[in-house]
């Protein structure tokens, strides 16, 4: 009986040691990669070795397979957005929904996913987490799968269309857990003048961004949380800019444009220390003064979730004081005025000469721009 038992779970290893064998071979084969035997023993391909492995897809089987009832506790921020790891594991959840195309087609809008599908998104996500059943938790939770939505698209077109091959070419080489019949609307709208159209705009207005963050995978929520929890205080705009703005090495800006909006902002800052405070209005404080005023959807720094709107500063609309300064041409003389103090600065600190007289000249222009200040509260 015992050499049975043994016997069987000998030949019990052996299975797994041949399915896992078997599954490997089939991953490269897939793959394009070919197998070639040298004295009995079968060897990758010298090209092949030399390429690195790389993650697959999030596939969160754990959550997914769940015991009914049994739900992952998520915390909100401030802002009502997920933090903590439990936080980050939702966000990949809800990428695994994102690639799925029974519950998120690959249309080529997100406008065509009906309110159907998005409550059938919503129901599976409150099947597996807990958190506050609030709309802007509702909110923060589609906006997030629209954005993964978009980005797998884009990943799908960067990987795997080529504009000079026909659609028959595409379907051949249908892309790895996406459905044959949403691969050839997607290619077709991709060759059709509408999309190619649309991909120009796209191209030229991310042309356009030339500041970027650090922050990689975690968001503005939970990297928000962490950091006030470590000092004991809370984070302003502009904290949170040189935050998620600067390499984890050397504390350093991540370039040279994110390096002049960092020192704009603290000069700013030095003079008018009350513009950094969480009740100054969002399109009045040192992060929208320097970096141009909030866009519709999101809130620089904040991520998914707040809006312009939700603080009392539309795209359309502005305040009174942004109004004065716009008719009056007081930008440009702040501006002017920001220069001369900067450059004052940098005079006060390499001169050897008369120093009680360049900090003359510097309260002066303090002054000046004090009175501008009050002169635009009017």
């Amino acid at each position: 009986m015992g050499n049975t038992r043994r016997i069987i779970k000998r030949l019990g290893k052996r299975v797994v040691q041949v399915s896992y064998e078997l599954e490997e071979k089939v991953e490269k084969q897939r793959n394009g990669r070919k197998l070639h035997s040298n004295s009995g023993t079968a060897n990758v391909n010298a090209s092949d070795s030399s390429r690195k492995r790389k993650r697959g897809f999030t596939r969160l089987p754990g959550v997914w397979n769940l015991p009914p009832g049994k739900r992952i506790r998520v915390l909100l921020g401030k802002k009502m957005q997920p933090i903590g790891v439990e936080g980050g594991l939702l966000g990949e959840f809800l990428g695994t929904i994102a690639r799925n195309g029974e519950l998120a087609p690959l249309f080529t809008t997100w406008k065509q996913i009906t309110e159907d599908m998005r409550h059938a998104m919503i129901r599976i996500v409150e099947s597996k987490f807990d958190y506050p059943r609030i709309p802007a938790m509702e909110k923060w939770i589609l906006h997030s799968i629209n954005s993964k939505w978009r980005n797998w698209k884009s990943n799908l077109k960067a990987a795997h269309y080529d504009s000079s091959q026909p659609l028959s070419h595409h379907l051949k080489h249908l892309p790895e857990r996406v459905r044959r019949d949403q691969w050839k609307k997607l290619v077709a709208f991709w060759s059709s003048k509408e999309g190619k159209k649309l991909s120009n705009i796209n191209k030229a207005n991310r042309a356009k961004q030339k500041i970027r963050h650090t922050l990689g995978k975690k968001s503005f929520a939970r990297i928000t949380a962490e950091k006030e929890a470590e000092l004991g205080r809370e984070l302003n705009r502009v904290d949170l800019f040189i935050l998620s703005h600067e390499r984890k090495k050397g504390k350093k800006p991540v370039d040279k444009a994110v390096a002049e909006a960092i020192g704009s902002m603290n000069d700013l800052a030095e003079v008018y220390p009350e513009l950094c405070k969480s009740d100054t209005p969002l399109n009045e404080d040192v992060v929208s003064l320097v970096l141009g005023k909030e866009k519709p959807g999101r809130i620089r720094c904040y991520g998914i979730g707040p809006c312009p709107k939700d603080f009392g500063a539309s795209n359309s609309s502005c305040h009174p004081k942004e109004k004065l300064r716009s008719e009056n041409g007081k930008d440009e003389e702040i501006h002017k005025l920001k220069e001369e103090l900067k450059a004052a600065k940098e005079q006060l600190k390499t001169t050897n000469g008369d120093v009680q007289e360049l900090q003359a000249q510097l309260k002066k222009m303090s002054n000046r721009v004090e009175k501008l200040s009050a002169y635009c509260r009017l």
